[in-house]
């Protein structure tokens, strides 16, 4: 009977303790997994933050790669227009009784859309010995006929001589003259067209239509 007991309360206590140290094993693995959980969130989170952060950075750097490229879309014909620089210039030959060498510097200053129409402007400068006036008609030996071309439907569009008042125009030695040419708009989606400046010279190629 003593030996009875005597393994039962062996057998209990073996029984405890095992249940004891199951106890500290999982509330030790608990532990454990809660750890690498966390840690698991945090590196997520971490990622995340460093992935938007990268984001933002790309977005500001786009931005800016856009801002560039914007201030790099400069030197247009309006602008150069604009700062009184020639879209297209020529200098010519002409007739002046008493001056065989008489020049006259023609220059293209800007193109605009009119509504219905496109109107260039130029500008005449006449350089001779002579000191009185002449007109533009008289100095080139006839009128004055400018065009433009539409490259992208193949279409030649003459001025308009009711819209038109380069053949009359006057010139003063060593003074520039403006007039303007009207021609025919070419549809909407046209943005460039070739302008003639002077007969013999070749057209101003792709000119931006304001």
């Amino acid at each position: 009977m003593r030996t009875t007991k005597a393994r039962t309360v062996i057998a209990a206590a073996a029984v405890a303790a095992s249940l004891g140290l199951t106890g500290c094993s999982v509330d030790f693995n608990t532990g454990s997994d809660d750890k690498k959980e966390t840690s698991e969130e945090s590196q997520k989170n971490d990622s995340s933050d460093s992935s938007d952060s990268g984001s933002g950075e790309a977005a500001s750097q786009s931005g800016e790669d856009s801002a560039g490229d914007d201030s790099q879309d400069s030197g247009s014909g309006s602008e150069a227009a604009a700062s009184g620089e020639s879209l297209g210039e020529a200098e010519v030959p002409v007739e002046i009784d008493g001056d065989k060498n008489a020049k006259l510097k023609v220059r293209l200053i800007s193109v605009k859309r009119n509504q219905q129409t496109v109107e260039a402007v130029y500008g005449f400068t006449l350089e001779t010995t002579m000191d009185d006036q002449k007109s533009l008609f008289r100095v080139r030996g006839s009128g004055f006929r400018p065009y433009a071309v539409d490259t992208k439907n193949f279409n030649k569009h003459k001025a308009i001589d009711e819209l038109t008042d380069v053949t009359d125009t006057k010139l003063n030695p060593g003074r520039e003259a403006q007039a303007k040419a009207a021609f025919g708009a070419p549809p909407e989606d046209v943005d460039t067209m070739d302008i003639f400046l002077w007969e013999g010279e070749p057209l101003v190629k792709g000119v931006k239509i304001q």
